[in-house]
């Protein structure tokens, strides 16, 4: 599937979500889709406050994998530089952050990556994906779970 050469990084990152739930929908993911968006500073703080960095990747699936607990991915649009020919990060203050918590996820047992591009996310995600599932599921999960039902009898919206 091939896309812009060019394309915002809004568009790729909903690209990549359409592909998700197109292609794996058992797979539980969360999009920081919102993550470039210009905020007022009192948001600013806000979201500082409650958050551990500001680096935090755009794309978390929660499915371990292979010894992994989950693959985080910061998704950058076609063209991207991430690092120089020498093979060190470019001066961009932010992608060092970025980088330095993808690294950090790493250490905390998460695959973590950056993609760039739509085709490079999505080898990502397929390569992640066809590794090897944990056997182990904790005992109060084997459970049949009954259908959800399209609309609540009672008119509650829960």
């Amino acid at each position: 599937m091939a896309t812009p050469k060019f394309q915002s990084e809004e568009a790729l990152h909903g690209q990549i979500c359409d592909y998700l739930k197109l292609q794996y929908r058992e797979v539980v993911f969360r999009s920081d889709h919102e993550a470039g968006r210009k905020r007022h500073p009192a948001e600013q703080g806000k979201i500082k406050r409650l958050n551990s960095s500001r680096a935090w990747p755009d794309l978390f699936l929660a499915e371990p994998r292979a010894g992994f607990h989950g693959l985080f991915i910061e998704i950058k649009k076609e063209g991207t530089r991430i690092k120089k020919r020498d093979g060190h990060y470019v001066a961009d203050p932010h992608v060092r952050e970025q980088a330095l918590m993808l690294h950090t996820l790493g250490t905390h047992g998460y695959m973590a990556t950056f993609g760039i591009g739509f085709d490079h996310c999505k080898d990502i995600i397929d390569e992640y994906l066809a590794l090897p599932k944990p056997n182990y599921t904790p005992p109060e999960y084997n459970v049949t779970l009954p259908e959800p039902t399209k609309e609540p009898d009672d008119g509650s919206p829960f």
